[in-house]
């Protein structure tokens, strides 16, 4: 768990800064999405940019 600060966990107490949770997971996800447009932009595939929900 030493990088676990990074990840928004602090063990002194344990405690969870959901900032910093919800920051990381929102890197992941940014990250992931490029590669996907990415990976279609190169392959010719057709995208639409309406979300989904």
């Amino acid at each position: 768990m030493k990088d676990s600060a990074s990840y928004g966990i602090e063990t002194s107490g344990l405690s969870l800064v959901f900032p910093k949770v919800q920051e990381r997971k929102q890197a992941i996800v940014d990250q992931l999405y490029k590669g996907v447009q990415y990976l279609m932009k190169r392959t010719r595939l057709p995208s639409s940019k309406e979300k989904g929900g």
